[in-house]
């Protein structure tokens, strides 16, 4: 009888050890796991600095073995040379204008096209659907010559619309746009019929407002992939004022005095990053929301 109640008595004390191992293990799990995002954190930002400060370096020292992390001298000039040996200007305006027409184009056709494919019926609904994903499988170097072929017959070459053509639609786009749509209550639409609405009014009224996180995940995309495009302006744009900032910066590759000036290239490469990072700076919750979009299912 005594060794039961001293049984019984010693419950409560292992519990308790138990639980304080536990919390002692999580504890330490916690910090290897922010041990590994803080190395992974240093090893994405680490090129970035490297950028920023070697645009402040001479050329022999961003050439230099063993490299430097800090400047020797700090040199301000590289600034001035990549704002004046180049149109960054009028690079900057174009890039900004095809990312709206990209924008402005991909919201509205994945919006209306994932509205399309979520809630309403019509024939070859399936097949339709599943041709539009099979597109994402198809290399975008496979397409180009034929749509090079189509841009210059339609005399676009060297033109806005030439160099957004291949990205106004997107497959990923209608994409995320149906599978997130799909979670709206059928009942909410069912109910705005019997009032009387359009289909145009519920996708202004009831699908635009209640599918924001999705628009913005796409949004915040389609910016960078705009913003980044380089080989397909490479190939329909041959003239100068007309080029985006990516390809842009190419000038400093080998074309200015035969040489490449390293320091001026890494403080236009700095100038061209800085819409980029004010979009990352504004979307932070954005971009976590768009992990958790990325797993939807439908």
């Amino acid at each position: 009888m005594s060794t039961t109640l001293a049984k019984v008595a010693a419950t409560p004390v292992v519990a308790r050890a138990h639980r304080a191992r536990s919390k002692v293990w999580r504890r330490i799990g916690m910090g290897v796991f922010y041990i590994a995002l803080t190395a992974v954190a240093i090893f994405c930002i680490t090129p970035m600095v490297w950028m920023l400060l070697g645009s402040f370096k001479y050329d022999s020292e961003i050439l230099a073995y063993p490299p430097t992390f800090l400047p020797k001298y700090w040199l301000y000039q590289n600034y001035v040379r990549a704002t004046t040996l180049i149109p960054m200007g009028r690079w900057f305006l174009n890039s900004v204008i095809l990312a709206a027409i990209t924008e402005l184009s991909v919201l509205t056709t994945a919006s209306l096209a994932g509205y399309a494919f979520a809630h309403l019926e019509f024939r070859l609904k399936r097949v339709l659907f599943l041709s539009i994903l099979g597109t994402m499988m198809i290399p975008f170097f496979t397409i180009m010559i034929p749509l090079f072929l189509m841009v210059s017959r339609l005399k676009l070459l060297n033109t806005y619309l030439g160099m957004v053509l291949p990205g106004l639609v997107s497959a990923y786009g209608i994409f995320l746009m149906r599978q997130f749509m799909s979670t709206i209550p059928t009942e909410l639409l069912e109910a705005a019929r019997i009032d009387g609405s359009s289909e145009f009014r519920i996708w202004a009224e009831i699908i635009i407002p209640n599918s924001r996180p999705a628009l913005g995940t796409l949004a915040l995309f389609t910016f960078l992939g705009s913003w980044d495009s380089f080989t397909w302006p490479l190939v329909i744009v041959n003239q100068r004022p007309m080029k985006p900032i990516a390809l842009g910066l190419v000038e400093f590759t080998g074309q200015l005095a035969f040489e490449t000036k390293y320091g001026t290239l890494l403080a236009a490469s700095s100038i061209a990053v800085v819409p980029v990072l004010i979009v990352f700076i504004l979307a932070q919750e954005q971009i976590i929301e768009s992990f958790h979009l990325s797993g939807l299912k439908g």
